[in-house]
């Protein structure tokens, strides 16, 4: 929950995660519970004390390698919670941080000094004065100046190419002859170089898979030119961008997450120049906000607010607070999060519960589903309401049920969803009337879109109740109906998979990817279409990839150990 005001640096990650902590030669086992790239939370099971103060932490999930002093201890219901203060350099991999986070920390401790970042076949350097952004080298051919300045055209082919040629004869720099050459002005080259070191930055607000560390140390003015840059801005403008939607869908906004204002939001605001749509989309975010509730009630087209959320999120404008998940009573008396292997066995109270709603949430209506007065209902109301079921009826809650149990879930939860966004859209000072919405006359992409719906929802509905045939010939409609919706050929796909229509199923997944390419899931299911093909490299490349999506994926991780036998 984001309560009191900001202490750390480094952003913090909540996680549940187990592993086995070695301690005086023995596993225990033990859970991260939180984790940045300055410390750890752990709890340790079955321990009520330690007498080590320093842990050896070998994580690979988070890319952890390194040794760490106990700072604090707390004894909890179920063993003992410790936080952890990691040692040694800041180091690590954007496979499990994202650039803004290694930036607003290294703002909010005001360091100095270099931050690298690369792979094999990369590297960018990162120049920090006093916590702030100055200057950026990249080895990337598309990245140095001339070809930028080729790419924008301000320089010509033969321009480009003459001046390359003489640098490297002379040993000058390309901007050095462009000016000598009069191709630029030298104002035109500050410029240029402004610009250039800007789209460095910009760009590496997109890696998601590089290794990085920071070393404080004083900068090498004889090689740098210190700038003035707008950090904030760059960051903010480097991670509004269309390409990262699906890192936001998929990875940071799941369904069952609340989000609210920063605590620390004040500082970064004084330094960024919102413009009116960036304020307006801010100002929907309230404690324990929805992005459901964001979309609805957004002015803006659902991708420009996608977009303008990402970029709230990444500068830590916007942070998450509590997902919409129950935890377990004597966990959250004592504060810690509940081990997913620990909740427990689903009642038949509760089952009986799903599948009466499953039956009867389209009799009940929008309304109904959520339990509202049919006439009259307030903005508070609708909003609580939503979050009740919502919470009741994740799926996630329910991890051990059975597969057609979860399907079920799948179905009962859209249309909460549904329920919601529809009764938002007809809300009109503060009430919802139901009378408004019969009232109103659909456009005609409306009807089809409301028509697709309906398809792929009996066509969910038959999938989770074993009808095949059924279930892919509504879902094909979906689809020929509507072909925007990742879902609708994703589970279309899903369908003609059980159907033993193998190579229709593979076609119909790939353009849920090409509409969703970083969909963990997605590339699950290719991954064991590819194995019943026999592809198993194919597979275990889609396992993997999966994988870097999301870490945590138990169908991908059982897949991959499908074709642990294949070499790369």
């Amino acid at each position: 929950m984001i309560k009191g005001t900001q202490k750390r640096t480094f952003p913090r990650k909540k996680l549940n995660l187990d592993f086995d902590l070695v301690l005086t030669g023995e596993y225990v086992p033990a859970i991260i519970t939180d984790f940045s790239l300055y410390g750890v939370g752990i709890l340790i099971k079955g321990r009520s004390d330690l007498s080590s103060q320093v842990l050896d932490l070998r994580i690979h999930d988070i890319d952890l390698n390194t040794t760490g002093k106990i700072v604090w201890k707390r004894e909890m219901f179920s063993g003992l919670k410790v936080g952890v203060l990691c040692s040694g350099p800041v180091a690590g991999r954007f496979r499990s941080y994202c650039f803004a986070d290694l930036a607003v920390g290294i703002y909010r401790s005001r360091k100095t000094g270099v931050l690298t970042v690369g792979t094999g076949q990369w590297s960018r350097k990162i120049f920090f004065k006093d916590g702030e952004m100055v200057y950026a080298t990249s080895d990337i051919e598309d990245e140095q100046l001339g070809r930028m300045l080729l790419s924008s055209g301000r320089i010509s082919l033969h321009q480009y190419q003459n001046s390359l040629a003489l640098a490297r004869q002379t040993g000058k720099s390309q901007g050095t002859v462009l000016v000598e050459m009069r191709y630029l002005s030298p104002p035109e080259l500050i410029k240029a170089v402004h610009q250039r070191v800007e789209n460095v930055i910009m760009n590496l607000c997109g890696i998601e898979d590089a290794q990085f560390s920071f070393r404080e140390e004083a900068l090498p003015r004889n090689e740098i030119v210190i700038m003035r840059l707008n950090s904030a801005g760059l960051l903010y403008q480097g991670s509004k961008r269309s390409e990262r939607l699906d890192r936001v869908r998929n990875k940071l906004l799941t369904p069952g997450a609340l989000l609210g204002p920063s605590i620390g939001k004040g500082d970064m605001l004084s330094r960024l120049s919102l413009n009116e749509h960036d304020s307006q989309i801010l100002s929907l975010v309230q404690k324990n906000t929805t992005l459901a509730e964001v979309l609805t009630r957004s002015p803006l087209a659902r991708e420009e607010t996608m977009m303008i959320m990402q970029a709230l999120i990444n500068t830590h404008l916007v942070d998450f607070e509590e997902e919409i998940l129950p935890r377990d009573d004597e966990a959250q008396k004592h504060g810690e999060p509940e081990a997913p292997h620990a909740r427990r066995p689903m009642e038949q109270d509760a089952i009986d519960k799903i599948d009466k709603l499953y039956h009867e949430h389209m009799k009940l209506g929008y309304h109904g589903v959520l339990g509202l007065n049919e006439q009259i209902t307030t903005s508070t109301e609708l909003k609580r309401a939503y979050h009740d079921m919502a919470k009741e009826y994740h799926p996630d809650r329910y991890q051990h049920g059975s597969d057609a149990l979860k399907e079920k879930l799948n179905v009962i939860f859209a249309y909460i969803n549904e329920a919601y966004r529809q009764l938002s859209k007809s809300s009109t000072a503060g009430s919802v009337h139901a009378g408004a919405r019969r009232h109103q006359e659909p456009s005609e992409d409306q009807k089809n879109r409301n028509l697709a719906s309906d398809k792929y929802r009996e066509g969910r509905e038959h999938l989770a109740a074993g009808n095949l045939e059924e279930a892919a010939t509504f879902l094909g409609q979906a689809v020929y109906i509507d072909e925007t919706v990742p879902d609708y050929h994703f589970f279309y796909g899903v369908a003609l998979f059980r159907n033993k229509k193998i190579k229709d199923a593979e076609t119909s997944i790939r353009k849920a990817l090409q509409l969703s390419p970083h969909n963990a899931g997605y590339i699950t299911e290719l991954g064991y279409i590819y194995l019943k093909l026999g592809f198993k490299t194919r597979a275990r490349h889609a396992f993997e990839k999966a994988l870097t999506f999301d870490p945590s994926n138990p169908r991908a991780t059982e897949g991959l150990s499908l074709t642990e036998e294949v070499k790369s």
